[in-house]
């Protein structure tokens, strides 16, 4: 109680003998003016005993040595014309005081500051460029005396220090469209690549971003059966390449059916597997009997018309054995449940129907991709479709990326530390608007110790789970050694896992009690989120919450890639393609209307 009485009358007499200098300075500054406009010279007395005696004796209480006294008239109009600019200046500090209080700076800088968020010293320890160059030998066992930049990725800085992801990381990047997910993390990532990348999208501007960037490091070919870029696709694939050997064949089908809406589909789950069963024989029979695109296309879309799959499965002394006989007894099987055991290869092949899609999918002999080629010459590749529309070959493009993919495991196991170098890098940016790829749990999880890093790009965990099921879904988010989380999202239960996986500090508050005895007032300390749900949301563009293994979260300001030394290059590139996207790409947003 005696404590916040001080602090009552401290208040009190600030405010009193604050207005008495305010008082004092403005009456003897007038007529500090005046007497130098009038007399050249300044006042004799200047103490308070001269403003006390302005008021008594009137001016001649401020006239100088000589005796010349300041103007009155004059001296009331400065007053009030500094009167006027005082009080202007008090508004302009009121109201730049109340913008600076719901400033991002001053809301950064407090949680900045609070206990649960990493320091700079952990920074450094945990994710910095000493943590990161530990793990130089592992990651980068052919390069001698390696720069960070060739372990791993510069992804923005933490209290005053640079934050990077090693290239056996495994990253979750969580943002809700439009809050800079591009700008800051995926076009860096994959001009930063120091091997083979294998990227994808649901639209053309990363394409157009990086193109001519990552030609200095490899080869790059664009496939884009729907044409979504307007770009012709540079690469050709059959999904039927390398299914002459029917372990290929047996996982092509798995893959392809797995990123088709059969299997996605939690209701028909049991004929999913029937439908990788047939299209496993079909993958096979187009493979040894050498037949195009269109064709397997055609086979899978009427069981009548996969009678010619059976003849070559039968008749050619590569075809497994048995498997000529188990197409055609599913063939002949019962009438009323073929169509279910079809409609999964149907809409796992329907797009080798269209002439458009079918031409991409049907290379000319050796002219397909070779995956281990497209390895070892650190290769780009540029994956775009989408899971919609009449065009959609989102399970195709799924097929070749898990092609490669699978060609980069097998090159690991023959090599030093079993493992790529320079690693293969997976940038999935959209993947949960493509198609779900199966194995992107198990190459989350067990890719890094091969050589592979994995970036995956959402909108949220929600979206996740609507396309992989709560299971896988959760095993991807649970397989990352590095999540981001941005701010913007709208999704207060999946905000809610990340405040938690924050935890939590503890807060000193104050509390006054009233009673007819009189007030006081007491402090306890209570735990409190590290961040709540409402400050996660409200997270400025440019910065993020990053979850690393081992470490408290770090509060990140992520790069942006117009602040690169190679810049004005990218947007000279950018420009030559379409002066608009180079305008949504320099200023950040994730996409172009349009």
């Amino acid at each position: 109680m005696q404590r916040d009485d001080d602090t009552m009358w401290a208040m009190i007499l600030g405010v009193f003998f604050g207005g008495l200098a305010l008082i004092w300075a403005a009456i003897m500054g007038s007529a500090s003016v005046m007497t130098l406009m009038q007399c050249r010279a300044l006042p004799e007395n200047k103490g308070p005993g001269a403003v006390v005696g302005f008021f008594g004796q009137g001016r001649e209480s401020l006239a100088t040595e000589t005796g010349c006294e300041p103007s009155v008239a004059g001296m009331w109009s400065l007053l009030i014309v500094m009167l006027g600019l005082l009080v202007a200046a008090i508004v302009v500090a009121v109201m730049a005081w109340s913008r600076w209080k719901e400033s991002d700076r001053r809301f950064l800088g407090d949680v900045k500051g609070r206990d649960g968020i990493a320091k700079a010293r952990e920074v450094s320890k945990r994710v910095g460029a000493p943590a990161l160059m530990s793990k130089a030998a592992t990651v980068r066992p052919s390069v001698k005396d390696p720069k960070p930049c060739q372990v791993g990725l510069l992804i923005g800085m933490s209290q005053g220090k640079p934050v990077w992801i090693s290239m056996e990381d495994s990253v979750v990047l969580i943002g809700p469209p439009r809050s800079g997910k591009g700008f800051h993390i995926v076009i860096n990532a994959l001009l930063d690549a120091p091997g083979a990348v294998v990227t994808t999208s649901t639209r053309g501007d990363n394409v157009r971003a990086v193109w001519e960037g990552r030609k200095r490091v490899g080869p790059v070919a664009l496939f884009d059966p729907q044409g979504l870029t307007k770009m012709p696709s540079t690469l050709k694939w059959s999904p039927a390449q390398g299914c002459e050997d029917p372990k290929v064949a047996a996982r092509r089908a798995e893959i392809i059916v797995g990123a088709s809406s059969m299997g996605q589909s939690t209701s028909n789950q049991e004929w999913a597997g029937v439908a990788s069963r047939i299209l496993q024989y079909l993958l096979h029979a187009a493979a040894i009997g050498e037949v195009d695109s269109q064709t397997l296309g055609r086979w899978g879309s009427s069981p009548g018309l996969a009678q010619a799959a059976v003849r070559i499965l039968k008749e050619s002394p590569q075809a497994a054995p048995s498997w000529g006989v188990a197409l055609e007894e599913d063939l002949n099987s019962d009438p009323r449940m073929l169509p279910s055991k079809w409609m999964g290869v149907t809409s796992a092949t329907s797009s080798l129907m269209l002439p458009e899609v079918a031409e991409v999918l049907n290379p000319a002999p050796g002219e397909g991709l070779d995956p281990k080629t497209f390895v070892e010459q650190k290769g780009t590749l540029f994956l775009v479709g989408t899971k919609s529309g009449g065009g959609a070959a989102a399970p195709m493009l799924i097929g070749l990326m898990d092609a490669i993919t699978d060609q980069a495991r097998e090159m690991a196991g023959s090599l030093p530390g079993t493992r790529l170098d320079p690693p293969l890098s997976l940038i999935l940016d959209e993947i949960a608007n493509i198609a779900p790829w199966k194995e992107l749990p198990t190459i989350m999880s067990e890719g890094g110790g091969s050589g592979i890093s994995t970036m995956v790009i959402i909108q949220s965990p929600a979206q996740a789970r609507s396309v992989w099921g709560d299971h896988e879904a959760q095993q991807i988010l649970d397989s990352a050694t590095f999540t981001v989380q941005l701010g913007g999202s709208n999704n207060e239960r999946e905000l809610k896992r990340f405040v938690e996986l924050m935890g939590d500090r503890k807060v000193q508050e104050r509390s006054k009690t009233y009673s007819s005895t009189g007030t006081s007032t007491g402090e306890q300390k209570h735990e409190r989120p590290v961040m709540s749900v409402a400050e996660l949301r409200r997270l400025p563009r440019g910065t993020g919450l990053l979850l690393a293994q081992f470490s408290r979260p770090v509060l990140l300001t992520m790069s942006r890639w117009v602040d690169r030394k190679d810049a004005e290059e990218i947007k000279a590139a950018i420009k030559r393609y379409d002066a608009r996207l180079a305008q949504a790409l320099t200023s950040g947003a994730d996409d172009v209307d349009g």
